[in-house]
């Protein structure tokens, strides 16, 4: 992937090569992916900001490989790593420059990794033991004068760093599965659901016009537990929509909901 504006991808398996995946884009989120004997699994040379949650990576030399820090070019920008499990691989985040981006492991489970994050000059984070646990930890400019205790200043070619764990955001329960990770699951595909419910069947015309909203609501209020379905189109909403707890609703490519009008003004 070489450019984008935003997505998402899941349950992709990667096995062997160079590289397992070689990622460049601006939002994204990643989940549920397993990298296995790959030289680097994930190579990323550029991004304004991701997210990995549910990574796998195994017997791979380099799990995340971060590229185009330079100066003149755009870099890397912010990363989250949520839940990751990594085993027999030598290191998990390499950096090319140690100054540049934002990086946040969360909850990273490791075993049998010789460093957990390593720049140019050497390792920034070491595993204390064969098998190990990172709770939160953070690396990203010291733009600011002063930072929390628990950080330490570090000096680079490339500027100052902040580093170091410090106490992770709780979870609410409600967003977590058994194991405490962050809840998610499979984009459902229902090629054999039968109870579709499509919008324009109750007026909606989604022709970036007309008034969309009480159809909509129509459809949301009348049709909980059943699936939802929006035909591609612009859809024009000229109120808030009050959207039950339990809806399930998929889109026909990428609809588009458009906010308009007085009670929309101030958005």
């Amino acid at each position: 992937m070489e450019n984008a504006s935003g997505g998402f991808m899941s349950d992709l398996t990667f096995h062997g090569g160079r590289f397992g995946a070689w990622m460049g884009n601006q939002q994204f989120t990643v989940r549920n992916v397993y990298f296995s004997e790959c030289k680097t699994a994930i190579c990323m040379h550029w991004n304004w900001a991701w997210t990995f949650i549910d990574v796998h990576v195994h017997n791979c030399e380099i799990g995340l490989e971060l590229l185009g820090m330079f100066p003149d070019k755009q870099g890397v920008g912010s990363l989250i790593l949520s839940d990751w499990d990594v085993s027999d691989s030598s290191v998990v985040v390499q950096l090319e420059k140690e100054g540049t981006g934002r990086l946040i492991l969360d909850n990273m489970h490791i075993r049998d990794v010789q460093s957990i994050v390593k720049g140019p000059s050497g390792p920034l984070l070491l595993p204390k033991c064969t098998q190990d646990t990172v709770k939160f930890w953070l690396k990203a400019p010291a733009s600011l004068p002063s930072a929390p205790s628990e950080l330490q200043l570090r000096h680079t070619p490339d500027g100052p760093i902040y580093m170091g764990h410090i106490s992770p955001p709780v979870r609410p329960q409600c967003l977590t599965n058994k194991k405490g990770h962050w809840f998610g699951r499979e984009k459902p595909s229902y090629e054999t659901w039968h109870n579709l419910v499509n919008v324009q069947k109750y007026g909606a015309k989604g022709d970036g016009v007309s008034d969309d909203t009480k159809a909509i609501q129509v459809v949301l209020d009348e049709a909980i537990g059943q699936v939802i379905f929006v035909p591609y189109g612009v859809y024009v909403l000229h109120d808030t929509l009050h959207i039950p707890t339990g809806t399930l609703m998929v889109g026909e490519a990428q609809p588009i909901f458009v906010g308009t009008g007085p009670k929309f003004q101030d958005a």
